[in-house]
Order: structure tokens, then C-alpha cells, then sequence
């Protein structure tokens, strides 16, 4: 129900209306005052013109410098500021002090222009009027007023400002109006019927929930009851007191003001709805309150992606909302025919622009999967449903979709270790994939390091190895790596600010190293492993017996489970069993290597540990201090041989011999004590004993000493059997268990019957008298038929009672004519009429009805024969026969026509020569019915053709289509390829066993080898599609840890070798480098460390000195030999 100061605001609005217009009617009848736009500086009313600075000398003087504006509009003052005599307008009540929009609205709108507003704020109230502000109205519309403002210290004055009407009631909250020379007296409404319809508002939208129909009405003669019409449905609506529309409208009788009313649902139509409200008086004069139309939804919804008609690429989401009044239970949506479910979520703005449905799930979006859509024209259906799973459709159309944009997805990383990873992705591009390129740089200085790495395409999918050793060798850092995919339409499509990377260089470290469990069988040997960025991959414990490493030429360890650590409780373990050395007896040496899943490789750690054949002691005890009851003992054990003993705590025995002393036992007449526990050993009190209560009375099963009656109690005495006392109970009185009854009578049909009176047979006591039985009723037999009823008359039955043999008769009525037949029928036929029959009762031969005429039958045709049959050229006969009587009759067929046609002399058309459509035949009489007519010759239908000779960039290819239907044969030519840069691009070359990266200039670098082998050739040139590329590198990494080389040859064309190109090569004995270009800045840091100690390098004679001292500075042995 609305509120009543919701009627009383829209009775105050109403009445502000009218009265508004009323008021400009006597302002530009009286004094002709013109309704200007006042601008800020100044403004002319009443023929005067008024300006701010006129009146700012006073600024804090609100009352004067309205007083003084006053005077100048209208030639007079007021007379005071405190004045209640004043002609001025109030609140509703002086004891009411709020301020409301309503109040407001009431009072100024019958100011007239540039009249004085008085406002006080609450907190400023003195006296009768208190102090306040005072204000002059410049100008009024529909929404607020205009008011050149007086001077508070809080607000400033002679300055113009609109105020809404809810704007300005909350800045005060206490009015008084002033009103201007001459003007009429303020009056309330004197109407004979006032009414307003707040609810439904016209052409408001419901939906939802229930419709309220809300409103007031008042009449001079008082109303008896108000009638709505909801789309020609007739509906009450109940009166009620509303004490504020009363105060607002005094003067009218009151009572019943406001009327309420909720619309039943069944009387709404989907959309628009119309309703006509009612008032009537006791006499049912009729007043129209309002008619007007709105609108009712049950269910609302939007598709508000994707659009009708409107074009999409990339991703694509399915968004909208929908409300029902019943609530709904979800969404799902068809898209090109494949189903999906739309998850439904809330949406605030929604719930509050369509109030009235259930809320909390009035949203619905999910995105739609690529593979649903397809290039060009899609169609989308979307459902809602209710819990019933009665279904809404939401929206079904059609929008366009393009797959020309570039898309990348399914990106992924992969064999990341601390030397780089490898970036794989789909890329799908409608103009085909033109290149890809993988900007790539670690988040140390920037981007100094970047560089853009071309991907390798293979249909559509891209890959490419990002290479820490081409960034500045940046470790132990993140780097990142962007996407470009190009089409051959030149688009472009980016992926960025996404992937991510940290590059983890940092070796695991080994600590808390631990050698246990050492016998002549073994020792288990463990140690904690950490790793602040990466998971350990393994931990391995080569082991050896003796003085010679046998895994300095073998290292199949590093990767042997055999070599092994297990992760117990955060150690790795490792056992030594020397059953699998032999079971000698002497030294062995355990190292200790771990490994992270990035490939990094801790530092090496040694241990060692003797085994010894073991001893067995056989040893003796002796108890070198004895156990006390509180106090541990000791046992001494020492070895027969002398050569060992040790020592063992006896426990101490605890108070194991235990007794109870004081006890006693507790009686009927005193308490007894459980006893003190003391130590028989130490005679140590060890718990006290507790008091035993008294024991109660052992009673015996009792002897009845006094035996008890049907009226009187008796006496039962029990004796304790052990201090022989007594006690005695009552026994209740027995009562008068054994009854009988006495003087019975049974009733008869004839005389009435006596229950009995009860009488107790013990004591002969009468305990109750009986009642008498009523007489019985007659109990009659089934009766007999004395005489039979007939088909006309009645039959009598007669009854005899069982008991007096007294009798009674009953009527049985007249059988009436039960049993008929019909007689005097014959059917009817084609030749002559039939009779029904008339009907007799068989039991008394009375004709009961007369038949009626049967009228003869029509024939009935069977479905005819040909007796004639009908030709191209002559007519048929087919004769009927009647199933009835056997008559006949005939009718005419028509002739056939050339109905059944067969085409000759057909021959289809080939590459070679023409065909022929074939002539037209009657099959049934030959006739020549049509000629055909000459088909051409066919073009040739050739095949997709197939390349003979591939085209490549220096020479042009061929291709041979082949005709599907004469098999003839004709070649085209394929334009030469075109030449694509392959700078960046990695190229495998099996003649030098090498893997290179192309670099600009022609020239290559020589990344790493295609295979492991003893020996490598670093060529002073490659040729790659036909052409030759100097090799002027050796990557960084390139031979890392390839213990299986043991012989390199560095080409003429190496300008520099970078940082660890062959660390780790122990086996590497014999290096030949023919290149003179090699300088300290060129080749990297650690290029040659842990080559073989003993390496004999042969170099350029001009360079023996200089290469000495650089291959010794980036890690070659001292002991190394050079040759020239």
C-alpha cells in the first residue's frame, strides 16, 4: 500500500497545477507582469529593474535586503521582522516544523514574481518566527524557482540560483511566504469533486508481480464506493481513512479519502492495458476519476549481443538479460544449431529498471567457442526457461561474423630449461600466414636485449626456441615474449603482455651431509638439497671402490637410477651396498651431484667412508647399582675380550609391593574405612583410605500380619536379617473383586426385560442396581409370495416374526409387459418396401405397437468391370452390377491418347563428337510422336591436374591436367617462386652435421650440431637453396658438455666464437682452428673450459702467440700444446 504522504504529495501536486495557472491569470490581468528568462546582473520586474550591486551593502542583513528588493517592486515595505501579523501563509501547523517538497510546492506556487520567501532553518528557530533567511522568488517553472538570495555568512548573497523543489527543503526546513500588495487572498480548493489515480501512471510499464490501483477521491456530498474497469473487467475498489488528504482538502466529509485495489492478474493482457476509475455517490451519481492506458509484461528480455544484422570478429560474447514473473531457471542458446548453456548472473540496473519480477538472476552472458561460428552469415536462437521448463524465446536472427582477422590462440611454453624455452601457438588467417615474429627480452636494463625471433610455420602452427644465449646470457630473470602473426593481406594480430617467463640459472645446493648405518655390508649416506626457484629434478650418488674414478670417461651415472637418491622425510638417501662392489673391504668414495628441472647442475660434493670387517662382542652384565623403588639402577656391560663395554639405566622398580593397613568394615549401625595403602619394601604411605557409609538395612521378604478385606486395610511387617529390626506397611483394602448379578430378565416381543442388580460375593454387599430392557422389535422371516403378481396386477408378500409368530403382508407391484417380441416384419429391397414389425408381450399376448414402412433400398454398384477396353484412338465400356438384385448399367471411358511414351535412337554427347536427345514413341501403338533434336559437343571436363615439375625460385615448374571424360592430356606452366627472406630462420644441414641460424649479409651461425659425434667440422661456408652462406659464427652452448667430441675444426670464416661454445668438453684433444679473426672481445667467456687438459691446437702461424694467450684467457688448459 502506498504511503498517505505519497496521496498527499500527489493531491498537493495537482492542486499546485491548478492553482499556478489560476495565479498567471490574475498577475497578467492586474498588473501585467511579463515572465522574462532573467539573466545574471540584472532583471526588470514590474516595470522596475533590479541589480545585485543595488543592494550588497549590507550583506549579512537578509531581511533588509529582501525588504528593500520589495520596495522596489512594489512600492512598500513589510512592517516587521517579527511580525505575526503580517499577511503571511504558514506550515499546515505552527507546531509542525517540518519542511516537506509537498509543503513547499503548496506555498510557493501562489507567490507571484518577486515576492519574499521567509525560510528558516531548524536549528535557528526562535520564538515565533526565529531567526532565519529571507529571500525574494525571481521566476517559477514546473520543477523549481529562481531566488535572488539574501546574505548568511553560510550562503551567498545577491546572487541568483534555481533551486528544485527537493533541493531547496533540504537545505531548510521551516517556511513562511509573504505575500504581494493587492493580491487575492489565499484560498483552499472548493471544488465539488477532487480525485487523483496515482497508480498505474499512464503508459507505465508493469510486469512481474501484481498491478496496485492507488489513489484519492473526495466529494461535497461524500462517496459511497469507487469501481475500476481493467480491460472491460469490473473490480471494487475499498475506501479507506486517509487523515493527511482530509487535512490538505478540508471541508469535504471524510472518512473514506483513499482508495486501494491490487489488478488479479487474469484480468492483464500482454502489453497495452486500459483502466477506468470511478467514483460514486450514495445516490450512484457517477464521477470519472481517470482513464488511461499502460502496459503489463509478464515476461521482458534483450539479446543485447550479438545484434541483428551487425558484423563481428575476434571474440564474441552473448550477453543480455531477461525477467519473468514466475522466475526463471536458466538460459540456453543455439548458435548455427549447436546448443550451449548461458550461465545467468545478477544485474542490479536491471532488478531496478523493471521492478516487481524475482530477482537475483536476471542477467545471462557467456562467450561463444570459435568453432561455433562460421565465416559470413550465423544464426542465433536464445531460450528462456521457467522451473516448469515452460520456455521464452528470447531473440532468433541472423548477424555476419568474419574469420578474416588473425587469430592467435592455444599458446603454450615448453622444454623450458635454463637456457631458454620454446613458444608454440596456432595461428589461423583466412588470407594465409605470412610470417610470425616473437619479440623477445628480459626484464634486466630495459629492453637492451631484445630481439625479434622468426617463427617456424608449419600449417598453422608456429613455433619458436627463445635462446637465453642471444639475450646478453640474462639469467635468473623473467623475460617476456610477444606475438606478431602477419597475413598475406598484410593485416597484423598481437599477443601481448602475456606470456611470461622466469629463466632460473641458479644450481641447486647441497648441505647436511650425513654417512650412517656403516657396517662391512654398507652405509647408507643422505643429504638436504635446496633450490629457491625451481623443483629438484634428481639427486645422484656415484659410488666407487678404491683409488680409481672409473666415471671420468663414463658418464651414463648423471641420468642411472641406479646412482639414484630417494626424497625420505626432506632428505635424499642413497645406500651403499658393497655386495655390489664385491664385498671389499677398504675405502670407497661416494661424490654428490643434484640437478633442478631446469638442467642446472649443482657443484660437486666428496665423501668417503671406511668399511671395516665387522667384530661381534659377546658381552656380560653386571649390576654396578641396584634400583630403589624410586631411584634408577645401573647395569654394566663389558666385552669378554676386554675391548669394549657400556653402560644401560635400570629403572627404577616402583612401589610393586603394595598392602592395605586400618581397614574396616561397615555395619547397619556404624562406618567403616577402606584402609591406608603402604609400600611393603620402603614402608612408604603411599594413598589414604576413604570412609565407608553406613549399610542400610538388609530387609526380608515380609509376613502379612494383619490380612486385608474388601472395605478395611491390612498389615505386612519386614525384620532386617541383620540387626533383626522391624518395619511394617499398609495393604490396601482389597475391594469387591468377586461379583455377581442377580434378578435378570430377558425382554420379548411382548413384555420389557431388567439387566440385573451387581452384588459383591464375598461380603453379599449390593453394588449396583440394573436397568430395564426395552421390548424387543419383531424379527420377520424373508416373507412369502401368497399371491403372484401379473403383467397388470399387484401380488402380496407375507412375513412371520421368529419370536411371536405374528404376520404382515406387503403389496408386489405389476410385472408390467417384460417379455416382447416382434412380429409381422420384412426386410426391405431394391424392388419393394420393408416393415418394422409389431410388438406383442409374449406372457399375455397383448399387442403392445404398430410398425412403421420400411422404404425400398437404393442400388448398390459393385466397383465395376471393363468390358471394353479403351485405345489410343477408340473409347472404353466399364459395366456396374447392383450386390442387391443384380441389375446392371455402363459407362463410357475415354480414349488413352498416346498415354504411355518410350524415347529411341538416344546418344549421348562427347568430347569428340555431338549427341542426340532420341524420337518419341506411343509404346502401345508405335506411333511417331516427336523427333529429337542434335546435342553438341562437350567442352572438356578437366581434373584439378596434378605437378609434374615443381616450379622453385630459379626455374619454372609444370603441371598436367587431364580430361575425366576423354582422358586427353595438356600442360601448364608454374611460375617461378618467389625469393622469401629467410634471415632469422634455422636451417638443418646433414653435409656438415650442423644446425644454422641465418643472419644478414649472407652469412650463417652455427647454432649446435645435428648429432653427437667424435669429431665436427665447423665448414668455411654452407649453401642453402642453391646458395652459398659464409659461416662466421659458433653460438654460445653450441658443444656443451658433449664429452664424445674429440676433435673440432673451426673454418677460415669464424669471426667469433661465443661464451661457452665448447665447455665441458673433457674428451676435446685435438682442435684446428684456420681462422685469423678471432679477438679477446670476440670469443666468449669460458669458450674452452674443461676441454681435455692435454689439447693439442693447431692455428695460423701468424696467430700462434696471440691465440695462446686468448684460448688460455677463456679457458683452455695450461698444459695444452700448440702447433703452427
Amino acid at each position: 500500500m502506498k504511503s498517505e504522504k505519497n496521496n498527499l504529495r500527489m493531491g498537493i501536486l495537482k492542486k499546485y497545477l491548478s492553482s499556478l495557472v489560476a495565479f498567471i491569470f490574475v498577475f497578467t490581468g492586474c498588473f501585467m507582469i511579463n515572465v522574462p528568462v532573467y539573466a545574471a546582473g540584472s532583471y526588470t520586474i514590474n516595470g522596475k529593474t533590479v541589480r545585485y550591486t543595488d543592494f550588497s551593502s549590507s550583506p549579512n542583513d537578509c531581511w533588509n535586503y529582501a525588504n528593500n528588493i520589495y520596495n522596489k517592486i512594489w512600492g512598500c515595505k513589510f512592517s516587521s521582522v517579527f511580525s505575526s501579523n503580517d499577511n503571511m501563509l504558514r506550515n499546515l501547523s505552527d507546531n509542525d516544523l517540518t519542511l516537506t517538497t509537498d509543503h513547499l510546492k503548496e506555498y510557493v506556487s501562489n507567490a507571484a514574481l518577486g515576492s519574499s520567501l521567509r525560510v528558516c532553518n531548524a536549528e535557528y528557530l526562535h520564538g515565533n518566527d526565529g531567526w532565519g533567511h529571507s529571500q525574494i522568488i525571481v521566476q517559477k517553472d514546473a520543477n523549481g524557482f529562481t531566488v535572488l538570495e539574501g546574505g548568511l555568512s553560510t550562503s551567498p548573497y545577491c546572487r541568483e540560483k534555481y533551486y528544485t523543489w527537493s533541493g531547496y527543503s533540504k537545505t531548510y526546513s521551516y517556511i513562511k511566504y509573504i505575500k504581494w500588495p493587492g493580491a487575492p487572498a489565499y484560498s483552499r480548493n472548493t471544488d465539488s469533486f477532487i480525485s487523483y489515480l496515482e497508480s498505474p501512471a499512464s503508459g507505465g510499464n508493469y510486469g512481474g508481480g501484481t498491478i496496485q490501483i492507488s489513489g484519492y477521491a473526495l466529494h461535497k456530498n461524500g462517496l459511497r464506493n469507487v469501481t475500476a474497469w481493467v480491460n472491460g473487467h469490473s473490480m471494487n475498489c475499498p475506501m479507506y481513512n486517509s487523515p493527511s488528504v482530509a487535512k490538505v482538502y478540508p471541508g469535504y466529509p471524510t472518512g473514506k479519502e483513499g482508495f486501494i485495489a491490487t489488478i488479479p492478474t487474469s484480468y492483464l493482457n500482454e502489453g497495452e492495458n486500459e483502466i477506468g476509475i470511478y467514483a460514486y455517490e450514495n445516490d450512484d451519481t457517477p464521477h470519472l476519476i481517470a482513464v488511461r492506458k499502460f502496459n503489463y509484461n509478464s515476461f521482458i528480455s534483450e539479446l543485447e549481443t550479438p545484434k541483428k544484422n551487425v558484423s563481428y570478429n575476434g571474440t564474441l560474447e552473448i550477453k543480455g538479460y531477461a525477467l519473468h514473473k514466475n522466475g526463471l531457471r536458466n538460459v540456453t542458446a543455439w548458435v548455427n544449431g549447436q546448443m550451449m548453456g548461458v550461465p545467468m548472473y545478477e544485474r542490479t540496473e536491471i532488478a531496478d529498471k523493471y521492478p516487481g519480477y524475482p530477482t537475483g538472476n536476471e542477467g545471462f552472458k557467456t562467450e561463444i567457442p570459435l568453432g561455433c561460428l562460421k565465416n559470413g552469415e550465423n544464426e542465433i536462437s536464445i531460450y528462456a526457461y521457467e522451473s516448469n521448463d515452460a520456455a521464452h524465446n528470447i531473440a532468433t536472427y541472423k548477424f555476419d561474423y568474419v574469420k578474416d582477422k588473425i587469430v592467435i590462440s592455444n599458446v603454450k611454453v615448453s622444454d623450458l630449461t635454463s637456457s631458454g624455452y620454446t613458444v608454440t601457438c596456432d595461428v589461423d588467417a583466412k588470407a594465409g600466414i605470412s610470417s610470425v615474429q616473437f619479440p623477445t627480452w628480459s626484464h634486466v636494463n630495459g629492453q637492451d636485449d631484445l630481439v625479434w625471433h622468426q617463427g617456424t610455420i608449419s600449417g598453422n602452427k608456429v613455433s619458436c626456441r627463445i635462446n637465453v644465449s642471444e639475450h646478453k646470457g640474462d639469467v635468473n630473470c623473467v623475460y617476456q615474449t610477444d606475438i606478431y602473426a602477419y597475413d598475406k593481406a598484410n593485416h597484423c594480430e598481437t599477443y601481448r603482455n602475456q606470456l611470461l617467463q622466469y629463466i632460473d640459472a641458479a644450481p641447486p645446493v647441497i648441505s647436511d651431509v650425513q654417512i650412517t648405518n656403516v657396517s662391512e655390508n654398507g652405509y647408507t649416506i643422505s643429504c638436504v638439497v635446496n633450490d629457491k626457484d625451481s623443483k629438484i629434478d634428481r639427486v645422484q650418488f656415484p659410488t666407487w671402490y678404491g683409488d680409481d674414478n672409473p666415471f671420468q670417461s663414463d658418464s651414463s651415472w648423471r641420468s642411472s637410477s641406479k646412482y639414484s637418491g630417494k626424497l625420505e622425510n626432506g632428505r635424499y638417501v642413497y645406500r651403499v651396498n658393497t655386495s655390489d662392489y664385491k664385498n671389499q673391504i677398504g675405502k670407497y668414495t661416494t661424490h654428490i651431484y643434484a640437478w633442478d628441472e631446469r638442467g642446472n647442475q649443482s657443484e660437486g660434493y666428496a665423501t668417503e667412508a671406511l668399511i671395516k670387517k665387522d667384530h661381534k662382542h659377546e658381552y656380560t652384565s653386571k649390576v654396578k647399582k641396584a634400583a630403589t623403588c624410586t631411584k634408577d639402577g645401573i647395569m654394566l656391560y663389558t666385552c669378554k675380550d676386554n675391548d669394549d663395554s657400556y653402560e644401560k639405566v635400570i629403572p627404577a622398580t616402583g612401589h610393586q609391593n603394595t598392602e592395605l593397613r586400618n581397614v574396616k568394615s561397615a555395619t547397619c549401625v556404624s562406618e567403616g574405612y577402606t584402609g591406608d595403602t603402604y609400600c611393603k619394601d620402603c614402608n612408604t604411605k603411599l594413598s589414604t583410605g576413604k570412609t565407608i557409609a553406613k549399610k542400610t538395612h538388609n530387609w526380608d521378604a515380609g509376613k502379612i500380619t494383619t490380612k486385608a478385606t474388601c472395605t478395611t486395610k491390612g498389615v505386612k511387617t519386614y525384620t532386617c536379617s541383620v540387626c533383626k529390626g522391624t518395619k511394617t506397611e499398609d495393604i490396601a483394602a482389597t475391594g469387591h473383586k468377586n461379583t455377581e448379578l442377580r434378578n435378570v430378565k430377558s425382554a420379548t416381543c411382548a413384555s420389557e426385560g431388567y439387566t440385573g442388580d451387581t452384588y459383591c460375593k464375598d461380603c453379599n454387599t449390593k453394588l449396583s442396581t440394573g436397568k430395564a430392557i426395552a421390548k424387543k422389535n419383531h424379527e420377520w422371516d424373508a416373507g412369502k409370495i401368497t399371491t403372484k403378481a401379473t403383467c397388470t396386477k399387484k401380488g402380496i408378500k407375507t412375513y412371520t416374526c421368529s419370536l411371536c409368530k405374528g404376520t404382515k403382508t406387503e403389496d408386489i407391484a405389476a410385472t408390467g409387459h417384460q417379455n416382447t417380441e416382434l412380429r409381422n416384419a420384412r426386410p426391405a429391397t431394391c424392388e419393394n418396401e420393408g416393415y418394422t414389425g409389431d410388438t406383442y408381450c409374449k406372457d399375455c399376448n397383448t399387442k403392445l405397437s404398430t410398425g412403421k414402412t420400411i422404404v425400398r433400398k437404393n442400388h448398390e454398384w459393385d466397383a465395376g468391370k471393363i468390358t471394353t477396353k479403351a485405345t489410343c484412338t477408340k473409347k472404353g465400356i466399364k459395366t456396374y452390377t447392383c450386390n442387391n438384385c443384380n441389375a446392371t448399367k455402363t459407362e463410357e471411358l475415354p480414349m488413352t491418347n498416346h498415354a504411355t511414351k518410350v524415347t529411341k535412337f538416344v546418344k549421348e554427347a562427347s568430347c569428340d563428337s555431338e549427341g542426340y536427345t532420341g524420337d518419341i514413341y506411343c509404346q502401345d501403338c508405335g506411333t511417331l510422336l516427336k523427333e529429337g533434336q542434335i546435342i553438341p559437343k562437350l567442352n572438356h571436363n578437366w581434373d584439378a591436374g596434378k605437378i609434374v615439375i615443381k616450379a622453385t625460385t630459379t626455374s619454372e615448374g609444370q603441371k598436367k591436367f587431364t580430361c575425366k571424360r576423354c582422358n586427353i592430356t595438356r600442360i601448364e606452366k608454374i611460375a617461378k617462386l618467389p625469393v622469401q627472406s629467410i634471415i632469422g630462420k634455422t636451417i638443418n644441414d646433414k653435409s656438415s652435421n650442423g644446425i644454422y641460424k641465418v643472419l644478414k649479409n649472407n652469412c650463417v651461425e652455427f647454432v649446435k650440431p645435428l648429432s653427437r659425434k667424435r669429431s665436427a667440422n665447423i665448414p668455411n661456408a654452407v649453401k642453402i637453396n642453391g646458395k652459398l652462406y659464409k659461416v662466421i659464427t659458433i653460438s654460445a652452448n653450441a658443444f656443451k658438455g658433449i664429452t664424445s667430441l674429440k676433435t673440432v675444426t673451426i673454418g677460415k670464416n669464424i669471426t667469433s666464437i661465443k661464451s661457452k661454445a665448447f665447455y665441458g668438453c673433457r674428451n676435446l684433444k685435438s682442435i684446428t682452428i684456420k681462422t685469423s679473426s678471432l679477438r679477446n672481445r670476440n670469443v666468449g667467456a669460458k669458450a674452452f673450459t674443461g676441454t681435455n687438459a692435454k689439447s693439442k691446437v693447431k692455428v695460423p702461424v701468424k696467430q700462434l702467440k696471440s691465440y695462446k694467450k686468448l684460448l688460455k684467457s677463456k679457458g683452455m688448459s695450461k698444459k695444452a700444446i700448440y702447433k703452427k
